[in-house]
């Protein structure tokens, strides 16, 4: 059975069931990009510098869930504070068994930019994304829908999120097909 549903701007305020069970598998810092990307340590001392790089440096499994803390800032494609280039990447493709945890919505915020979507999640399973803002996403066609979070058979919980600012040719904030967020 395939479903959709259209959302543009909302805000999720929900709790997580159970954090300390999902939250199982190691547990890295990335954020203030002074760090630079080739970082190979990920911890609170030395995080790494975008939350693409470290993507490439975890290998999460049903067995080692890894929960990414994001620190207090502006995650972009463009300019961080004094004059530092961030360089996130986006849409943010996330994978099973990962989460993206912020420090609140008015504290960590990924911010596209107008450059795509924020985040796509395509088949992923045992995800939680919360505290943050997710906002500048941009779908345009041939893009399937969802500025801000495109899901496609996947079932995150997502616990006080903020979703405004996306545009998409339709469902500007959240896509969701073959899905069930929490």
């Amino acid at each position: 059975e395939t479903y959709e549903f259209l959302i543009n701007d909302f805000m999720w305020d929900g709790d997580i069931a159970n954090p300390v069970v999902l939250n199982t598998g190691s547990s890295y810092s990335c954020g203030d990009p002074h760090w630079g990307m080739t970082n190979i340590i990920g911890d609170e001392t030395n995080p790494f510098g975008t939350i693409d790089y470290a993507f490439g440096m975890i290998f999460p499994t049903n067995n080692n869930q890894i929960t990414i803390n994001l620190a207090s800032g502006i995650y972009s494609p463009s300019i961080f504070g004094n004059c530092q280039y961030n360089m996130e990447v986006f849409p943010i493709i996330m994978s099973s068994n990962i989460n993206l945890i912020g420090q609140g919505e008015e504290a960590t915020i990924l911010d596209a930019e107008g450059t795509g979507g924020v985040i796509l999640m395509e088949n992923c399973q045992n995800n939680i994304i919360s505290d943050l803002t997710i906002t500048g996403g941009l779908c345009e066609s041939p893009c399937n829908g969802g500025g801000g979070i495109n899901l496609t058979g996947s079932n995150p919980n997502l616990t006080n999120v903020t979703i405004s600012g996306n545009s998409a040719d339709y469902a500007g904030g959240m896509r969701v097909r073959s899905s069930n967020p929490i």
